[in-house]
This record gives structure tokens, C-alpha cells and sequence, in this order.
């Protein structure tokens, strides 16, 4: 029989002042991101492609830095956009 698998709790990302420094730039291009969007432009036909774009790649980068697992992860990434 299979055991079931216990769900583990989110935990504190743990990063070093390497980890940090090297962070810093990836967080500093999202923002860029979105800084530059032009809410002109959104139309509601291209809105959630490009807010949702843009909410895919800030949560792929908190990831990476972060660890999908963690309690920082969970406290940065972006639930709703719209």
C-alpha cells in the first residue's frame, strides 16, 4: 500500500549575500517591466495576455530566487492582477 505523502510546510528562504547580490539585478528587470508598461496601450483584448505576462515572469524570477516552497515566495509573488 502507498504512503501518502505528507505536504510540507513553506519555510523562510535561507539566501546568502551572494544569493542576494545576484537577486538584485533579476528584481530590478521585472520592475523595469513593469514600470515600462504603457496602460495606453492595454486594450481588452490584449489586457490579461500582457498583465498576466507580465505576472508569469515576476513569479518565475521570486521563484528562482526564492524557491517555489517558501514563505517568501508565498509573501512576494502576485495573486491578481486584474
Amino acid at each position: 500500500m502507498a504512503r501518502k505523502s505528507v505536504p510540507v510546510a513553506p519555510q523562510p528562504a535561507r539566501l546568502s549575500i551572494e544569493e542576494m547580490r545576484a537577486a538584485l539585478p533579476k528584481l530590478e528587470r521585472r520592475l523595469n517591466e513593469f514600470r515600462s508598461l504603457k496602460y495606453d496601450d492595454l486594450t481588452d483584448d490584449n489586457e490579461s495576455t500582457v498583465l498576466d505576462g507580465l505576472k508569469n515572469k515576476l513569479d518565475d524570477t521570486l521563484m528562482e530566487i526564492f524557491g517555489a516552497n517558501s514563505t517568501d515566495y508565498n509573501r512576494y509573488s502576485i495573486h491578481s492582477l486584474g
